[in-house]
């Protein structure tokens, strides 16, 4: 099964769109790690709180578009020939980079703002498609495979684009954001025709009424309305852990920022593998069998990870990695990550999988499109929840641990529907 799924990387069905998508990914994480990454250590380094609480609220502007266009999103992408649609979302993204590499130039946290959100509205459109594409241009038994795969590289794209962030000079990703944006532009091109699957229905531009008329795609069938709840959780959970590394490594572990890419590079490769796995293990049977499983273990790894990192004894401050490896509890620390991580990437593959195949074929943007709104809408959600609690006075290690107990008691309501493997 490995061999088979990587053997999709040579074929023009494939391979281009896995570019575009690939690069998209990078450049979001470009920019919105180097602000966090500017607020942490040099605007608000006195002020690791306001460091945190900002990079909550950016990720939660980034994600609001999600909620406002992604129904206009699917209805066009089922409505439309979705290589068509694709083209004329990355050149969009040109525009966009130009704005991000004025904002990184001169280190203003208003035009990264700006871009963040602007970024958000071009991933919204975005979305849609390329789920939606994937089961016209693969083979039903593909797609569980092919999904994996597109998650592990989006992940390692996202990886990539959080080191560039982190580490190089702010003009310097600028640009190389938007070089990689024309790379995609280029790509895009290469993406065989997919024509609209039978009659969809006609484009409907009032926001709130195509917001219930998607939505209902999904919540008319439990095994959908549960993929999109556990889809919805996975990122919530992702995007607070996420933007909560850099003032992490900065106000407890005491550590440089050469640290907070280590913890990028384990969680991200973690969920990359994670992601290839469950396709393997599955053999591209398009089931749940092992997502409760997967969520008691994200959960596990949630608490374990705020037991370590609440018990780090910090060693030389502003250390780098090797500094960090001596102290107290770091193996500890990576090892609670890598469990999180791991069990995440098999916990939403399976989930994507069954909302790419149990849509009605004219209607799968649009069923993509429901899921994405109600990710918006529970990462917004919980970003902000997140900064309350922050605010409030709670710790980081406290609020990851919030976070298990969250995982936990919303894993046990949903599935106490009794949720069978094949329903």
């Amino acid at each position: 099964m490995g061999h088979f799924t990587f053997n999709l990387l040579g074929q023009r069905r494939y391979l281009p769109f896995f570019i575009v998508q690939f690069f998209g990914a990078f450049n979001d994480n470009v920019v919105r790690f180097a602000m966090i990454i500017m607020a942490s250590y040099t605007i608000y380094r006195a002020h690791p709180e306001q460091a945190a609480q900002l990079s909550l609220i950016a990720g939660a502007l980034f994600m609001l578009p999600y909620f406002l266009f992604s129904a206009l999103a699917g209805q066009l992408a089922d409505g439309m020939d979705k290589a068509r649609l694709i083209r004329i979302i990355k050149r969009a993204e040109l525009g966009i980079m130009g704005i991000a590499m004025l904002g990184l130039w001169q280190q203003s946290v208003g035009w990264l703002l700006i871009a963040l959100f602007l970024m958000g509205v071009h991933s919204a459109f975005f979305g849609p498609v390329k789920y939606a594409i994937l089961p016209q241009q693969l083979k039903p038994n593909e797609v569980l495979g092919g999904t994996g795969l597109l998650e592990a590289g989006t992940f390692l794209a996202i990886l990539l684009g959080q080191l560039l962030g982190s580490l190089a000079p702010p003009h310097l990703a600028g640009w190389a954001a938007t070089g990689f944006a024309l790379c995609g532009v280029a790509a895009s091109q290469l993406i065989p025709p997919a024509p609209p699957v039978g009659r969809p229905a006609p484009v409907d531009l009032n926001i709130a009424r195509s917001i219930w008329r998607v939505s209902k795609l999904v919540l008319r069938r439990r095994d959908l309305a549960l993929a999109v709840f556990g889809i919805s959780w996975f990122f919530s959970i992702g995007l607070v852990l996420q933007t909560q590394f850099a003032p992490m490594v900065s106000g407890v572990f005491h550590a440089g920022r050469n640290v907070v890419t280590l913890l990028l590079l384990v969680n991200t490769v973690s969920v990359a593998v994670g992601s290839v796995t469950i396709g393997a293990v599955l053999k591209g049977e398009i089931t749940n069998r092992y997502v409760p499983a997967s969520a008691y273990l994200m959960a596990l790894g949630c608490l374990d990870l705020w037991y370590a990192t609440s018990h780090f004894v910090p060693g030389s401050a502003d250390g780098g990695i090797a500094a960090f490896m001596q102290s107290a509890g770091a193996w500890h620390v990576l090892f609670a990550l890598f469990l999180l991580a791991f069990s995440s990437g098999m916990f939403v593959v399976p989930l994507y999988a069954i909302l790419q195949t149990r849509n009605a074929a004219n209607a799968c943007a649009q069923g993509i499109a429901a899921n994405n709104i109600a990710n918006a809408a529970f990462m917004v959600g919980l970003s902000l929840f997140a900064a309350f609690l922050l605010h409030s006075g709670l710790s980081v290690p406290q609020l990851i641990g919030s976070l298990g107990i969250e995982t936990i008691a919303l894993t046990l309501i949903a599935y106490g529907f009794r949720l069978r493997a094949d329903d």
